[in-house]
């Protein structure tokens, strides 16, 4: 697909920022592709994005997938608060992770 803001190809749809207003993202009024009339503000869609990742054909690999939800004080505090929660949770992820790897190699 094209991204309409870069003009360029991209894999990921919406993969902008609409606290920081840069990139692609929904905003009243955005098209998705095929779809003929605006969309209306209160027309809500989850779009996930994924990756990149680096697997070889027939490998296999364990991947983390969590869903978060976030409730702010508007539309923009609530992507802030969702960040801030997705990056908690990543430290806390990572730190696991550590955890299990040492005590994998005593």
């Amino acid at each position: 697909m094209i991204n309409p803001i870069t003009g360029e190809t991209t894999k990921y749809i919406l993969a902008g920022d609409p606290v920081a207003k840069t990139g692609w993202y929904a905003i009243n009024g955005w098209q998705p592709g095929g779809w003929p009339y605006p969309v209306p503000s209160n027309f809500d869609m989850y779009y996930f994005s994924m990756g990149p990742f680096n697997m070889a054909p027939f490998d296999t690999q364990e991947v983390v997938i969590g869903i978060i939800g976030a409730i702010g004080k508007d539309h923009l505090n609530s992507i802030t608060e969702l960040k801030r929660k997705a990056a908690a949770i990543q430290k806390h992820m990572t730190l696991i992770l550590k955890q299990l790897l040492l005590r994998l190699l005593r």
